[in-house]
């Protein structure tokens, strides 16, 4: 039957032109089309991962501002073709956080931290508080 990785992700994206287009194929959430060329989109299972996403705007007031929306993952899935590790390095360039999300395979009792490719990791935040 296989293993399954739990994948759990809350994202802070800013609205400007170059996420404009991220946002909205987010927001109307039909994955069977890719989104770009990103090895990502080549993985059998990626709509898999972004089927359990959604884009948040309100009521994260206190972790974001105006011109942020919030993308919340939660997913279940066989991480084959390290979907997980090609989404954060995808979703990297979108982003200023540090953490992208965590899973946590099924026989193992902690979870794995994935980090923005294109940040500096050197700065300090409280992992558990982010999630």
């Amino acid at each position: 039957m296989g293993m399954y990785t739990q994948f759990e992700a809350t994202i802070r994206i800013p609205v400007n032109e170059n996420t404009k287009d991220l946002l909205n194929y987010f927001s109307i959430a039909e994955f069977d089309i890719p989104y770009s060329s990103h090895e990502f989109f080549g993985c059998h299972r990626y709509t898999w991962l972004l089927s359990g996403s959604k884009l948040i705007q309100e009521d994260y007031n206190y972790y974001t501002n105006d011109d942020d929306r919030i993308l919340k993952l939660e997913a279940d899935f066989k991480n084959y073709s390290n979907e997980i590790e090609k989404f954060c390095d995808f979703i990297s360039e979108f982003t200023k956080d540090v953490v992208i999300g965590r899973s946590i395979y099924e026989e193992f009792e902690d979870y794995t931290y994935h980090f923005n490719s294109r940040v500096d990791i050197k700065e300090t935040v409280d992992f558990e508080e982010k999630l």
